[in-house]
């Protein structure tokens, strides 16, 4: 599930899908981001992190400070 979190913040929810396996699409998301031609043109970047549950907080608002 993708939704905008703030202005120009977007989080993308992944039940079932580990810390490796998160991180593997967050660099995928980020490549395809800097390589795209019209993205590029326009300077528009992305920078990712991946927060798990539990290991990176108990609730929603703590994991999305992360």
């Amino acid at each position: 599930m993708v939704a905008r979190y703030g202005g120009d913040e977007f989080i993308v929810l992944m039940p079932e899908t580990g810390r490796d396996q998160a991180q593997v699409l967050a660099e995928r998301l980020r490549q395809w981001i800097a390589t795209d031609p019209m993205l590029n043109e326009h300077k528009i970047t992305g920078s990712f992190g991946v927060a798990t549950f539990p290991t990176h907080g108990f609730s929603s608002r703590i994991l999305s400070r992360r």
